[in-house]
């Protein structure tokens, strides 16, 4: 019972960009946000929630989606080469450099912990020849999920007109890569050094649940 509580609350703390903060009242849930979706992992049952519909912008909970699609559809130990484009991304970063070769395993690392932009480029290129095309796999596989109300424009979360989400979508997609064995390995990842490419690069999870609950 206590894991099934504690991969709910992950779930939860997994839309942290939908839901700010929240606190716990004589039995009761406060929660200052627009929108908001707690779900049962293992049943899909939605707990709680409001207004689990309104599309709004996803930002970087986008890369959970590039990973559902990057595992399905690639092989882990392929070689990644990062293109100009996705070096010269903005945003959060992995710090890769042009023409700079990875594996897909190393560069999912760099995409989920290190929230890098320039990964998800990188590895949207790796999978379809073209970061639209990766998106169109992304759009397909949303639908497939039953996440009708979102719809993807790229790969990283970038702000972008037409590029949204709910949280009852966020809560499915989560459902569906946390039953994935390699993503829940790589998310459960409190800290890993990389030996390749042009340098060897340290890497923390910014997840601090990781260090708080067994």
């Amino acid at each position: 019972m206590m894991k099934k509580l504690v991969i709910s609350f992950l779930i939860f703390f997994l839309l942290s960009n939908i839901l700010p903060t929240f606190a716990l009242s004589d039995n009761s849930i406060k929660i200052d946000a627009k929108a908001y979706l707690l779900m049962d992992p293992i049943t899909g049952r939605i707990l709680l929630g409001k207004n689990i519909n309104g599309k709004k912008a996803m930002a970087s909970t986008t890369k959970i989606m590039t990973a559902i699609v990057a595992l399905e559809e690639g092989e882990l130990g392929s070689k990644v080469q990062v293109s100009k484009r996705a070096a010269g991304i903005g945003g959060s970063s992995f710090r890769l450099l042009p023409k700079e070769e990875m594996s897909l395993e190393n560069m999912l690392y760099g995409l989920l912990l290190s929230s890098g932009n320039d990964a998800a480029i990188a590895i949207a290129e790796h999978i379809s020849g073209s970061v639209e095309g990766f998106v169109e796999l992304m759009n397909k596989k949303a639908l497939e999920l039953g996440a009708i109300n979102t719809h993807y424009i790229n790969p990283h979360g970038l702000d972008a007109p037409g590029h949204y989400s709910t949280a009852e979508d966020l809560a499915i997609i989560a459902r569906y890569a946390l039953n994935i064995p390699k993503f829940r390995e790589i998310v459960n990842t409190k800290e890993k050094t990389i030996e390749e490419g042009n340098f060897t690069r340290k890497i923390v999870n910014t997840n601090k649940l990781l260090w708080s609950f067994e």
